[in-house]
């Protein structure tokens, strides 16, 4: 119990900066300066400038969070793709461009294989942290295990993705949320493959869900995604085993303190 706790209290501490922005004083030996950061856009990075651009993007639409959403429209906030691995750097060179009045928010893939794990996401997030930028990490394994199942849906052929929905809405919120959304348990055609990072969390899952969700729902999640949320609401995100829109106000409420 204390060990689970301490690395709560850790994870807690590497990537959950608050959303209130710190008070930033003005004076005039910096009004130029913070003038000149005000007139700039504010600096979205993200690891991929497709999938993730297009997952704010939707979020946004989708919670009517008019402030992020008109900033995105009118080019007042700006992404910037990092790649990845590149993205502790990508971030402070963007910061190095700000003056005064840092405007960076940066959002991570946790990569977690299952709940509570430290990733090296958690590392690069405090760093970032500490050199004032807005930083997320995603409590779920990466941005597609937040896309709700009526546009999981439409990721596949009929018959096939069907009987793959059906056999995800059946996993407990844990297990749906650290599954690997692109490639499942291993290609449809070999045996069912669970990753040993895993640990016990698919243990007890009964082998017929487990051979269902092999080949899982693709690439192409987020841009499915993107398409369908003109039509969706939060409350597909308060379903019992996805459960994330609290979390999902959190990370616009982050961006929308930095526009």
């Amino acid at each position: 119990m204390c060990t689970d706790l301490g690395t709560k209290a850790i994870v807690a501490e590497a990537w959950a900066p608050s959303t209130t922005p710190a008070p930033i004083s003005i004076s005039r030996d910096n009004l130029r300066d913070a003038v000149e950061d005000l007139g700039k856009p504010a600096v979205l990075v993200v690891e991929d400038l497709l999938n993730d651009g297009a997952f704010i993007y939707s979020l946004a639409e989708v919670f009517k969070e008019a402030r992020v959403y008109e900033a995105l429209n009118k080019g007042w906030a700006v992404f910037r793709h990092s790649g990845g691995e590149r993205l502790e750097l990508v971030a402070k060179s963007e910061r190095d461009s700000f003056h005064h009045v840092v405007r960076i928010f940066a959002l991570l893939d946790s990569d977690r294989w299952s709940p509570g794990q430290v990733t090296k996401s958690h590392k690069k997030a405090r760093q970032l942290a500490a050199d004032g930028i807005e930083v997320h990490v995603l409590e779920l394994r990466e941005a597609e295990n937040y896309v709700p199942n009526s546009v999981l849906f439409l990721c596949g052929k009929h018959k096939i993705i069907n009987r793959r929905v059906n056999a995800l809405k059946k996993l407990t919120k844990e297990q749906r949320g650290y599954y690997d959304m692109k490639y499942g348990f291993g290609r449809p055609d070999e045996p069912a493959r669970i990753r040993s990072e895993h640990g016990t969390l698919f243990s007890d899952t009964p082998a017929e869900l487990i051979k269902a969700l092999r080949g899982g729902f693709g690439t192409k999640i987020l841009a499915r995604f993107r398409e369908r949320s003109p039509y969706l609401a939060p409350t597909e995100f308060e379903r019992p085993n996805l459960d994330t829109a609290d979390e999902i106000r959190e990370i616009l409420q982050k961006i929308a303190t930095i526009i």
